[in-house]
C-alpha cells in the first residue's frame, strides 16, 4: 500500500508516509517529523491534514481491494470534505492510527458497496507524537463505482 500512495499521490512519496500495519480492521501509518515541519520544528498544519488524508485513503482503498463482490479497480475513491482539530503540537515523529475496528462495519461497507454505484463513508484518523494524540481528523469519502 506504500507503493501504491507514493506512485497515486506523489505528495506522500515526499512526506515519507510509510504503511506499517493494514489489515481489515484498522490501519497504522508513520512519517517522520523532518520534511513535515514548519518553522517552529513542529507539524505543519498541512503536511499533518495530508497525512491523515492519505492514511484514511489507504484504508478504504484496502477494503475496497478485500471485496469480492466489486472490481475495485472500476471504482473511484475520493474525500468529499473533512474537518481537522489540533490539540497539542506535534514534536516529534509522526504516528497515524485509523479504521472501523469491529467486524460488523467492515461487513456492512461491503455489503453496500454490492447494492449502490455510490456510497459514502466517514473515518476518523488520529495523528499522535510522543505517546500523545495530538490532531484528529473526521474525513468523508465518496466510493464511486464506475
Amino acid at each position: 500500500m506504500t507503493q501504491l500512495l507514493h506512485n497515486e499521490i506523489p505528495l506522500c512519496q515526499f512526506m515519507q508516509l510509510e504503511i506499517d500495519t493494514l489489515n481489515r480492521l484498522q490501519i497504522n501509518a508513520s512519517a517522520p517529523l523532518s520534511p513535515n515541519r514548519n518553522i517552529h520544528q513542529t507539524g505543519f498544519a498541512g503536511s499533518l491534514y495530508a497525512l491523515a488524508v492519505a492514511t484514511g485513503w489507504a484504508y478504504i482503498q484496502h477494503l475496497l481491494q478485500l471485496a469480492d463482490n466489486i472490481d475495485h479497480s472500476q471504482c473511484s475513491l475520493v474525500l468529499k470534505k473533512a474537518s481537522i482539530q489540533y490539540r497539542l503540537p506535534v514534536n516529534g515523529d509522526i504516528y497515524l492510527q485509523s479504521g472501523f475496528y469491529n467486524t460488523e462495519k467492515v461487513t456492512l461497507f461491503h455489503h453496500q458497496l454490492s447494492n449502490k454505484n455510490k456510497i459514502g463513508v466517514s473515518l476518523k484518523v488520529s495523528i499522535l507524537s510522543n505517546d500523545k494524540t495530538c490532531v484528529r481528523v473526521m474525513g468523508d469519502y465518496v466510493v464511486l463505482q464506475n
